[in-house]
């Protein structure tokens, strides 16, 4: 779409960043000591950002227009680091908006990554990180992997490791989901809740220091459960229902999003016929096919 404008622009600098999506979370909740959390899910969408340096320019364009974000985490970055971006900016993405794919985040990290280039600077990602939490919640794509994250504080806890390369059925039952607004929303957790969370993110972890990703999968669906008094999806019941018949380790869905995801075996052999048979049993839907990082 901008191919155009950043050929007109080939003799100047260019810097480029990039950022993966996150498919929900595989758990997210409240800690003991009412820390909100979540534990990334890499997928294979991804946000680039591109920055045509112009030092004869006094000011930076943004495209599209109406990346308000990214303009205001340029401006803070630009004066906690006085750095000075001037030229044109484009942020180009195939992460779908509002439906818990973290593609905010991704216009957020792709954009530091493009300056991080440009600039030559060695930024402090947990500086990196208040800057995001001025802006909105976040989603821990700063950081390769599943990761786990507060993401109202911004802040890094943990890395847990890599899920294998595998395939989630979305299922998208419409509409967009602001997760601003939605953050704002006060959740009734109680100590009971804490108390799972806390069981299940223990579990978690151990589940990934072992390869265990048959449990991982067990875990995200129980999550799922849990969310449902937050956010209903309509279909997760059903979802759960039909986990054993195709050959899938788990239910995961975007929390502040409008998906479920069904995550398949890794050793799958017939990824397509599920497909079909996943579109054909929610016709009311958008079923898209994802991958995992």
């Amino acid at each position: 779409m901008y191919e155009k404008i950043i050929e007109e622009n080939k003799l100047l600098n260019i810097y480029r960043g990039s950022s993966n999506a996150s498919f929900g979370e595989l758990l997210q909740g409240v800690s003991i000591d009412n820390d909100d959390f979540l534990v990334t899910l890499p997928i294979d969408l991804h946000t680039t950002a591109t920055l045509i340096h112009d030092p004869q320019s006094a000011n930076l364009v943004i495209l599209p227009e109406y990346k308000s974000k990214v303009r205001k985490f340029i401006d803070l970055l630009s004066t906690e680091f006085n750095v000075a971006i001037t030229g044109t900016l484009i942020i180009e993405s195939n992460i779908p908006e509002g439906k818990g794919l973290s593609s905010s985040t991704a216009d957020l990290v792709a954009t530091f990554r493009a300056i991080e280039s440009f600039s030559k600077i060695e930024f402090d990602l947990e500086k990196i990180n208040q800057i995001f939490r001025k802006i909105e919640p976040s989603d821990g794509l700063l950081y390769a992997g599943s990761v786990i994250y507060k993401h109202k504080k911004c802040s890094f806890v943990k890395k847990l490791g890599n899920f294998p390369k595998t395939n989630i059925i979305a299922i998208d039952e419409g509409g967009v989901l602001d997760t601003i607004s939605y953050n704002k929303v006060k959740k009734d957790y109680n100590e009971e809740d804490k108390v799972l969370y806390a069981l299940l993110l223990s579990d978690l972890e151990k589940s990934f220091a072992t390869n265990d990703f048959s449990r991982i999968g067990f875990i995200a669906t129980q999550s799922a459960l849990i969310n449902q008094r937050f956010n209903n999806k309509k279909n997760l019941i059903h979802s759960i229902g039909i986990l054993s018949e195709i050959d899938a380790l788990g239910i995961i869905t975007t929390h502040s999003g409008t998906c479920i995801g069904i995550i398949l075996n890794p050793e799958h052999t017939d990824v397509q016929n599920i497909f079909n048979k996943i579109k054909d049993m929610f016709p009311n839907d958008n079923v898209v096919l994802y991958r995992t990082l």
